[in-house]
């Protein structure tokens, strides 16, 4: 990836706000994502370690999120406002 491509983490570049695809839907995709993965790795076999390792990962989750969005509001300001209001969940739609 090219040094001031916009999806780079390059120092000086600004990140820009994804909204479509799986952004569209909720504003984290990537913790529902590694939630779904958690709770379906109790299948396969389901055992008192794997819970707990699945509540400690979703709870970590749900915790961090408000920290996060705090950061993002500071740095992206009323653009992420707006994306608050255009996508309302944050981790999954119709609940939360």
């Amino acid at each position: 990836m090219k040094e001031d491509s916009p999806l780079s983490h390059a120092t000086g570049t600004k990140t820009p706000l994804l909204s479509k695809g799986p952004y569209a839907t909720v504003r984290h995709p990537m913790y529902r994502a590694m939630t779904a993965q958690s709770f379906s790795s109790l299948l396969i076999p389901p055992n008192a370690g794997q819970l707990l390792f699945t509540v400690m990962v979703t709870a970590s989750f749900l915790c961090f999120i408000p920290f996060e969005e705090h950061q993002l509001i500071k740095a992206l300001g009323d653009e992420y406002r707006e994306y608050m209001k255009s996508t309302p969940y944050r981790v999954f739609q119709g609940a939360w």
